[in-house]
């Protein structure tokens, strides 16, 4: 596992060893994957092609088999951990995983099942990964010895450090800068490189390998609320939740973005409804923004309900959903890829970019005694404590529906 601060060159590593050894042995089978198939397009995918593949080499991508292939006949597929039946009907003699902080355990060990194809003289299952949390089963399996973990740092980027001139260029002296700029547990993890926690988490109970779901078809007759903190400077999120005949709600679509209009918002989500036949919202449940909540309802023809602001009652119910029951379900999960658009600022800037980004960051202002969170990064948090208090205080609705 390559393991380091964010920007070292870690993908890009191995994306040119992949590409080295395919070219260097025939017919060798190689597996670029991540947890969700999506995921790759926009990520690995992208540095492969525009930075990989030299200019004048012969490397075809085949968009029916999902795979890249060279004229000595090498081939490297493309998968997920979310729709694995294909890529491990086969076998390989060396496998990617990026981002690897996002498989299971047990999807990691999988792989290994799959590494022995046979043409290549050794077999190599290679993950990279930003540190996480300290409890993280890579950090686990690391300290045990079970895992050999390289680190990396940003001097190993030539694009940030020159080593002839042992300085850092200047897009390096940029970058740094922008790592120095961050903030708490972040900080820890994308400058330094530290397996840290936020001192004062909010959401113990949160676990993204619990709370994390592979997408699978909702159900029509399932009550779908929408919850919206507005915002332009700060995100914009908006969010999609499906609630079953339990009371277990999964948050199956999301706009998190910056510098959004309300009715740019809503062309958005508009497009999203025709797209994917969604019924329309039992409810939209809002911050308390007179002038925006106008604006959204005129634009999507639909009522909406403030929502409640008791913010300790609020944290309070979130833990709660967030907890296992006696049956080991919680009452809160949410769907992996489901965000409408990537907000290319934030990630830029090295912020959150989803809801679920915002949970280990998430902290008190005074850590012993636990009344108000920093008002840092919660803009997703806000929704998620709007829509647990909107289901604990209305008995869910079934019956009432609305028209967009």
């Amino acid at each position: 596992m390559v393991c380091g601060p964010s920007g070292t060159g870690k993908s890009r590593a191995i994306l040119e060893k992949m590409h080295l050894m395919c070219s260097k042995y025939p017919d060798m089978r190689a597996l670029m994957c991540r947890k969700t198939r999506a995921s790759l397009t926009q990520s690995a995918m992208v540095t492969f092609e525009k930075m990989v593949i030299p200019v004048n080499e012969s490397v075809h991508w085949r968009t029916g088999e999902q795979e890249y292939r060279y004229d000595n006949g090498s081939v490297i597929a493309i998968g997920g951990m979310d729709k694995s039946i294909k890529i491990m009907s086969t076998e390989y003699d060396f496998i990617y995983v990026q981002e690897a902080t996002e498989l299971t355990e047990d999807d990691w060990e999988t792989l290994y099942t799959r590494c022995r194809y046979g043409r290549v003289p050794y077999n190599q299952v290679v993950g990279d990964c930003n540190p996480v949390y300290p409890s993280h089963w890579i950090k686990k399996k690391a300290d045990a010895k079970t895992l050999n973990l390289i680190p990396s740092v940003h001097k190993d980027n030539p694009v940030l450090w020159d080593q002839m001139k042992q300085e850092w260029t200047p897009r390096g002296v940029a970058y740094m800068r922008k790592l120095e700029s961050l903030s708490g547990v972040r900080k820890l993890r994308l400058l330094y490189g530290l397996w840290a926690a936020a001192e004062g988490m909010i959401y113990l109970e949160w676990n993204p390998d619990f709370h994390m779901v592979d997408r699978f078809p909702i159900p029509m007759d399932w009550q779908r609320i929408w919850v919206i903190d507005f915002g332009y400077t700060n995100p914009f999120v908006w969010q999609c939740w499906a609630v079953d005949g339990d009371g277990i709600a999964y948050r199956t679509a999301e706009i998190y973005m910056t510098g959004l209009l309300v009715e740019d918002a809503a062309d958005l989500i508009k497009a999203w409804l025709r797209e994917n036949d969604e019924p329309p919202p039992t409810a939209v449940v809002c911050d308390w923004d007179a002038e925006d909540r106008a604006t959204f309802e005129r634009h999507m023809n639909v009522d909406t309900t403030p929502a409640n602001k008791d913010v300790l009652n609020g944290l309070h119910t979130v833990m709660s959903r967030l907890r296992k029951g006696d049956n080991g379900k919680a009452k809160l999960y949410f769907m992996r890829d489901s965000l409408l658009e990537e907000d290319v600022n934030l990630l830029d800037a090295m912020k959150p970019i989803s809801t679920e980004q915002e949970f280990d960051a998430y902290e008190w202002e005074n850590h012993d005694k636990k009344e108000t969170p920093k008002k840092v990064g919660d803009h997703g948090m806000d929704c998620v404590r709007y829509l647990s208090t909107y289901l604990e205080d209305n008995d869910y609705g079934w019956s009432r529906g609305m028209t967009v």
